[in-house]
């Protein structure tokens, strides 16, 4: 079981990376200079929820000189959208979708949140037991 102390400085470092790639955050008018918005998308269930509520209880943004806000959406269009729409200055999703951003000129980046990278799910019946028989 992992500790306190790794957690907390496991969720610190990804903040930190995340609002240093963000493409829309950093100090906003009404914030003192020495203070970081971070308005952060996020799934209404879930890991990065649940990490987001972590680090608002312990107070970890606000130590490291960041105001976390916390955006709940109800999709993970709605995370792309806010995001495009600059409502949220990042979220948690794949690197396929930020690699066919990137293809057409936009800027964004892809920091890696977990090992995770994904999978693919198939009915037991369609007889599909390799990726050659996808094709």
């Amino acid at each position: 079981m992992a500790s306190k102390g790794w957690v907390g400085r496991f969720v610190v470092f990804i903040l930190a990376a995340l609002v240093a790639l963000a493409p829309g955050a950093g100090a906003r008018a009404d914030s003192p200079p020495d203070v970081t918005e971070l308005n952060v998308g996020v799934l209404q269930f879930g890991t990065v929820s649940w990490e987001m509520d972590t680090v608002q209880r312990l107070g970890l943004a606000r130590k490291h000189g960041i105001r976390l806000h916390v955006v709940p959406l109800a999709s993970k269009n709605a995370l792309k959208v806010a995001l495009l729409s600059g409502e949220v200055d990042l979220i948690v999703s794949d690197w396929f979708w930020v690699a066919s951003l990137r293809t057409h000129r936009q800027n964004y980046q892809f920091v890696p949140y977990s090992r995770t990278v994904g999978a693919i799910m198939v009915n037991p019946a369609a007889g599909i037991k390799t990726v050659a028989d996808l094709a």
